[in-house]
């Protein structure tokens, strides 16, 4: 089981896939909500023409942990959707039982992600913890489906502009400090046919290095999710391609971008 810290001091680069992470119940009763309201609601809206993704971690296939699973995907996604629904209360309205591990999903999006990025839902008016109750949040009634399609559609599309915005100010930001050599290797891979990777190891003496100027460079992009890596099997080095916040900076810096092969 991967530590939270590790992957995200560590591992993760800051980029960001089309995806939106929705923790919440893995109760039967939440079933229908997660594939009736949620998913399509999702993946009705696109940034950059390319379609949102619902993920919810229990439909994941692959052989790492639960809790690796939870981290990646909270850190990968566009925006986190977290449903903190009671699951029962007493009559009074008092002593709530919100589901754990929503709670703890919850509290990783806060630590990995921007305010814009992370939504509250719930679908009672019961109270809230007192930590939580102060943070932003929607209260959605589920029974009427299409009206509640319809409120996740507008509520994802509008943090979406506000994260774009607030992209946007980090993106100019940068963009006045960037080094020779962090816009040297932004060209070179602004070079590269979108679904391509770039390598910037190259052969001297039968030994495969990366020039010095070239290393720095994505040393400064890689933190910052301009460019994100990727293990290829044949290669001890990682290649590179853009992130959607590295085609942003392009298109900041006037940058031409390859066109599709």
């Amino acid at each position: 089981m991967m530590h939270p810290s590790t992957f995200i001091n560590d591992l993760w680069n800051g980029n960001t896939e089309n995806e939106i992470f929705v923790a919440m119940s893995f109760d039967d009763s939440y079933t229908s909500r997660f594939n009736d309201v949620y998913k399509p609601a999702i993946e009705n809206i696109a940034i950059e023409g390319e379609p949102l993704k619902a993920i919810r971690v229990d439909e994941r296939k692959s052989g790492d942990s639960i809790i690796t699973e939870i981290i990646k995907g909270i850190c990968h996604a566009e925006i986190v959707l977290a449903d903190i629904s009671s699951m029962e209360s007493s009559e009074e309205g008092v002593n709530v039982n919100r589901n754990g591990n929503v709670m703890y999903e919850l509290g990783l999006a806060h630590a990995s992600k921007s305010p814009a990025s992370v939504i509250i839902i719930k679908d009672d008016h019961e109270k809230m913890l007192f930590d939580v109750s102060s943070i932003p949040h929607f209260t959605i009634d589920f029974s009427d489906v299409e009206s509640a399609k319809k409120e996740i559609i507008g509520i994802i599309t509008d943090r979406i502009k506000e994260a774009e915005t607030i992209l946007d100010i980090k993106l100019i930001k940068f963009s006045k400090s960037m080094q020779p050599h962090e816009l040297g290797v932004l060209k070179k891979i602004a070079l590269c046919p979108p679904n391509h990777f770039m390598d910037f190891s190259f052969e001297v003496s039968k030994t495969r290095i990366v020039s010095n100027p070239d290393s720095k460079g994505l040393a400064g992009l890689l933190p910052h999710g301009i460019i994100q890596s990727h293990v290829v099997k044949e290669s001890n080095f990682p290649f590179y391609s853009l992130t959607h916040r590295g085609r942003k900076l392009c298109k900041l810096l006037n940058i031409e971008l390859a066109k599709q092969q």
